[in-house]
């Protein structure tokens, strides 16, 4: 018998593969960043104002305060008048001393001062 010719198989139509491209995933990089370390600056203690006097008595009528004196008032002096929250800034425009006035007062003096708003008895004059 005579060998059977074998029948040329139909090539099927190769089909076109799709190129997968892997995408190279990049892992976040913490760049490395150099820490500085913040040198702490001593803080330098805050000014205490010089305390002036204390009010002992306010008379609402004529806008005057009775200052004891623990420190040295001048006439043109800024001065702060301070109890609890309420303050009061201003410029020291007549002192007297038993209804004479007076360019300056010293430690130790009990004075009369022309305010310009209501103070309250116990207030802290300071110099502003």
């Amino acid at each position: 018998m005579a060998p059977r010719k074998m029948k040329k198989a139909k090539k099927k139509p190769v089909k076109a593969k799709k190129k997968v491209v892997k995408k190279k995933v990049k892992k976040a990089v913490r760049s490395k960043v150099k820490k500085t370390v913040k040198k702490k600056v001593a803080k330098k203690p805050a000014k205490k104002p010089k305390v002036l006097g204390k009010i002992s008595h306010y008379y609402d009528r004529i806008g005057v305060a009775v200052v004891d004196v623990e420190s040295t008032l001048k006439l043109g002096d800024r001065v702060l008048i301070k109890r609890g929250k309420k303050e009061l800034k201003q410029k020291i425009a007549s002192l007297q001393v038993n209804r004479t006035p007076i360019k300056s007062a010293n430690a130790g003096e009990t004075v009369g001062l022309k305010v310009d708003a209501v103070v309250e008895r116990g207030a802290t004059i300071f110099a502003a």
